[in-house]
This record gives structure tokens, C-alpha cells and sequence, in this order.
């Protein structure tokens, strides 16, 4: 696979991942975070849902356009920027990468 496509990956299964444990679900060892993985050539869906109440979908906004929460929505902001789509319901998120594009 593409080094390039690998970094984007990595950088965006972390993202969600930390986002899930740190805001989801607020570092409480009781609660799960589920990620799955489906992937065929050129495509990757990465899902993370995590036991927390979700958030506004405000959170994909530039970070300079969001006022006093723009140190906390740079990763989803940077997700988007690496080309991925983003899929938010609730606690979940579901990022689409697709590299033919």
C-alpha cells in the first residue's frame, strides 16, 4: 500500500480512537469503545462508536471558525483535509476513505 495512504490511516484511526476514550467517554474504564474496519482496493470505512452522549456536528469546522473549541476539533477537521468523508450519528463516526479520487 501507498506510505501515503498508510500515514492517513494510522493518523485517522488514532484520531478517532483518542477522541472516543478522551471525549466520549471521558477516560472511564467501564465503558467501550467498538472500531471495525472494512476495506476492499481503493476504499477503507473506518467506524468508531464509543458510550458517550455524541457530539454537535459543529466539530468538522475550521478550526479558526470555531471559536472557543478550536484547540478541540482539529482532528476531525484534519480528517476531512486528508480527503476523507465524514459520517457522524450520535456516538458514532464513520470516516471513508477512498484514495482513487
Amino acid at each position: 500500500m501507498n506510505p501515503k495512504v498508510n500515514f492517513h490511516i494510522n493518523f485517522v484511526l488514532r484520531e478517532l480512537l483518542n477522541n472516543a476514550v478522551e471525549h466520549g467517554n471521558a477516560f472511564d474504564r467501564n465503558k467501550k469503545v467498538i472500531c471495525s474496519i472494512c476495506y476492499g482496493k481503493q476504499i477503507v470505512e473506518i467506524c468508531v462508536r464509543d458510550e458517550g452522549a455524541g457530539f454537535s456536528s459543529n466539530m468538522t469546522a475550521a478550526p479558526e471558525t470555531n471559536g472557543a473549541n478550536q484547540q478541540r476539533s482539529r482532528g476531525l477537521w484534519m480528517i476531512q483535509q486528508l480527503g476523507l468523508t465524514l459520517d457522524i450519528k450520535g456516538n458514532q463516526v464513520k470516516a471513508i476513505y477512498n484514495w482513487r479520487v
